[in-house]
């Protein structure tokens, strides 16, 4: 769950996609017949317009969803304009089936949030630049000597050098493990349908430190 805050300044609590398609497959699996299909146009020349379509066993519709994206409005929609309508439209139609907790949030409030997210990352990376004490010099790079955190980073891996909102993929659910941040698969082959988008959220496939093996982590 993550909370939005809607025009008049309430926290309204909305599931991310990523759960709502976990609840969807643990109740209807694919070898039930039950199908969720998306379908993506392109009306205009910068317009991306996705509708998801939730087909029971027997044909018949029982729910739709869509999403509207532009491309090159915002962040996520200069790399990731077509994935990103197709999860706001999954998000839509599995809410509209029942599956999803809190609130069916609008386009506004959405928007309203990831700018929020944004001024955060900024004010962040603010920060950072004027130094931990705030007098305007830089503090010294965590090497790992000082015993905090989880010592140094493995060579290829994910840094802490900035902040960026975990991205609800369909499939992806991310989970703590020590001082890192993990994306795992509840859909076989999730993290690489959407390893453009965990790469951009900071997000490396590389070897953990106390991981056996590799997965897609970063520094939490």
């Amino acid at each position: 769950m993550v909370e939005i805050e809607d025009k008049n300044g309430n926290l309204k609590a909305y599931e991310t996609v990523a759960e709502r398609v976990r609840k969807f497959r643990e109740k209807h699996p694919i070898s039930s017949g039950w199908r969720l299909l998306t379908e993506v146009s392109f009306p205009f020349d910068k317009t991306v317009l996705c509708r998801a379509t939730i087909v029971d066993p027997n044909g018949q519709t029982i729910a739709t969803g869509t999403a509207e994206e532009i491309r090159g409005l915002g962040y996520v929609n200069k790399i990731s304009a077509v994935e990103n309508a197709e999860t706001s439209a999954i998000g839509r139609v599995l809410f509209a089936a029942g599956f999803g907790g809190g609130e069916f949030a609008s386009a506004d409030e959405l928007l309203a949030a990831i700018k929020r997210q944004e001024e955060i990352a900024k004010e962040v990376e603010k920060t950072k630049g004027h130094g931990a004490n705030g007098n305007g010099r830089k503090s010294s790079p965590d090497t790992g000597a000082s015993g905090g955190g989880n010592g140094a980073q493995r060579a290829g891996g994910p840094t802490r050098s900035k902040t960026v909102a975990l991205p609800s993929l369909p499939g992806i659910t991310y989970e703590r493990s020590g001082g890192n941040l993990v994306a795992r698969e509840s859909q076989k082959g999730a993290t690489f349908t959407y390893k453009k988008q965990l790469s951009a959220a900071g997000f490396s496939y590389s070897l953990m430190d106390g991981a056996g093996k590799k997965c897609w982590w970063k520094a939490a």
